[in-house]
């Protein structure tokens, strides 16, 4: 009797263990249904077009009319994803992008079988879960191929067909015709870089338009920080220390070239700290760009130095 008792109160106790866990799945997945997006309803971020972004703009616009394959080569953080996010987004094509390294396989990109569903239907469309390849396309969209110059060998084959001939075979479905709106766009870092593989002379051949990006002018660097802190009302001089700054650091030999992501970081941080008081002090500056691009010094043990050096060096 005792050892039914325990049993049945046992139960209980699973079956409430149970109940919860299944109430906080369908809470999770209420919220999780809340936020989802499309991509025509993400926010916008702020994109200057002026420089050499303007020029590659033009020059990707130009590109995608003629039919030709660009590629935007430059180092991280200059805006090459950005660039091409805006021209989708301008022109009114799904935008899908997959990243390059040595864990992505054809599969990655154009498709596989559920295996469940397969063992139930066989080899059909509905078993078959498209890529993002694939799905622009199919769709008319842009594909951006991030770090095209990470990607094996064999991946990077997976793409001469879709350039070439403007279609993808399929195992078990057939051949897929593009739509003439399919755009493949390149993204990559220079080649001096580490991590980055030759591309194949095959693909390169595919490639018809190569358009360079470095970091921006002053002035127009400058306009990228404030756009992306528009809330904080940071000084002139306190924008300006902070591109001298990062300026001086890509010359440096002895730490990794800040992009302009770390910029916008020590904007930011300053900004927040001016929320809490009247002035921004020297101290403030070093600590918040400490925080920053400390991990980018090679000599972690001489990051405040080098920080320091930075900042006195941006002042003169």
């Amino acid at each position: 009797m005792l050892l039914y008792i325990s049993l049945r109160v046992n139960c209980l106790a699973t079956h409430k263990e149970a109940s919860l866990d299944s109430k906080k799945r369908y809470e999770s997945i209420k919220i999780l249904e809340e936020h989802l997006t499309t991509e025509e309803e993400l926010e916008r971020f702020p994109v200057v077009l002026k420089g050499q972004y303007k020029d590659a703009y033009d020059i990707l616009d130009n590109a995608v009319n003629a039919n030709l394959t660009p590629a935007l080569v430059g180092p991280p953080g200059v805006g090459k994803s950005l660039i091409a996010r805006k021209y989708a987004q301008d022109t009114g094509r799904p935008f899908y992008e997959a990243f390059f390294d040595d864990t992505i396989r054809p599969s990655s990109l154009v498709g596989y079988f559920d295996p469940a569903i397969t063992l139930r239907k066989g080899y059909c469309l509905e078993a078959f879960i498209q890529g993002p390849l694939l799905k622009a396309m199919a769709e008319g969209g842009i594909f951006l191929a991030q770090e095209l110059n990470r990607a094996t060998e064999y991946c990077q084959n997976t793409l001469l067909t879709p350039l070439e001939e403007r279609r993808c075979y399929v195992p078990r479905l057939g051949h897929v015709r593009a739509d003439a709106k399919f755009v493949l766009i390149a993204a990559m870092n220079p080649a001096e870089l580490g991590g980055t593989y030759r591309l194949s002379e095959a693909l390169k051949d595919r490639i018809g338009v190569w358009i360079p990006l470095t970091y921006p002018s002053k002035d127009v660097e400058i306009e990228i920080i404030k756009v992306n802190s528009p809330e904080y009302m940071l000084d002139n001089d306190v924008i300006d220390l902070i591109y001298s700054m990062i300026s001086k650091a890509r010359e440096r030999k002895d730490m990794e070239p800040p992009s302009i992501r770390d910029g916008i970081a020590i904007a930011r941080l300053l900004g927040e700290i001016m929320r809490r008081k009247e002035h921004i002090t020297s101290q403030d500056i070093v600590s918040c760009s400490l925080y920053v691009l400390g991990q980018q010094v090679r000599n972690r043990d001489a990051a405040r130095e080098v920080i320091n050096g930075l900042i006195e060096a941006a002042k003169t």
